[in-house]
């Protein structure tokens, strides 16, 4: 959780314009998903879903990397927001934050210059929609 806070730090620090935030997703036979099973963080008949919605591994901090994930860009764009999203995180998984995921897509269009047709059939084809 740490490490997601130092990311968001230094994208603060260099202005990003844009951020897109995923989990890992585990692939079989890589040495990321290899270690994972042999740590026992991911189990041995995993199912990549291929999807990014919430940590595919065992952690701890579950609930807060998936409450995190919505509120990244949020985050890096307005740091001074930072202490009251790291108190919403600790919340239980909330079904309100996931209305936050289309702004991330909305800033998507944006970045990419996307008229809306061209960005509704990329956000449909993306799964933004889907959480």
């Amino acid at each position: 959780l740490d490490m997601a806070f130092k990311t968001i730090e230094i994208n603060n620090k260099i202005r990003s314009d844009f951020v897109r935030v995923a989990f890992a997703i585990p692939y079989p036979n890589l040495q990321m998903t290899k270690f994972a099973i042999e740590k026992g963080y991911l189990s041995k008949d995993f199912e990549n879903t291929g999807h990014y919605e919430k940590p595919a591994f065992k952690t701890k901090y579950y609930k807060e990397f998936t409450n995190l994930l919505c509120f990244f860009p949020i985050a890096v764009k307005y740091p001074s927001l930072l202490p009251i999203i790291k108190l919403l995180i600790k919340l239980p998984l909330n079904k309100l934050y996931r209305l936050l995921i289309p702004l991330m897509a909305l800033n998507e269009k944006r970045f990419f210059n996307l008229d809306w047709v061209s960005g509704i059939k990329y956000f449909l084809h993306a799964n933004f929609f889907k959480h």
